[in-house]
């Protein structure tokens, strides 16, 4: 999944670099990963963008579920979830500051137990 992750980044920063009106941004959020059961934890996400124009950007995302402990049906278990995410954002000005915005991506995501 690294390597995945890091050919992502890569990926947006030659196409970044290519436009000359792009611009960077950066973004996270920290919350709770519920899975049901109480079984549940702190989750952290990282993201960064490029608005390569006023209609299109490019956005990747990584999300840390955290791992859990709690018993799964029948024995006691441990499990860890991560995911990344490419999507591509395009963003309309509708009226009065009011924008229509569409996603179109990938999502990848992991667990081990």
């Amino acid at each position: 999944m690294n390597k995945t992750l890091v050919g992502l980044f890569l990926s947006a920063i030659i196409l970044a670099s290519s436009t000359a009106s792009a611009q960077l941004y950066i973004g996270g959020s920290l919350g709770e990963a519920d899975f049901g059961d109480d079984l549940k934890d702190n989750s952290f996400t990282l993201l960064g963008g490029y608005n390569l124009n006023e209609l299109l950007a490019i956005e990747f995302t990584y999300i840390d579920a955290g791992p859990v402990d709690g018993n799964a049906s029948v024995d006691f278990a441990t499990a860890s979830t991560t995911s990344v995410a490419t999507t591509v954002v395009f963003e309309q000005s509708i009226i009065w500051g009011f924008s229509l915005i569409a996603n179109l991506g990938v999502h990848l995501w992991e667990v081990d137990t």
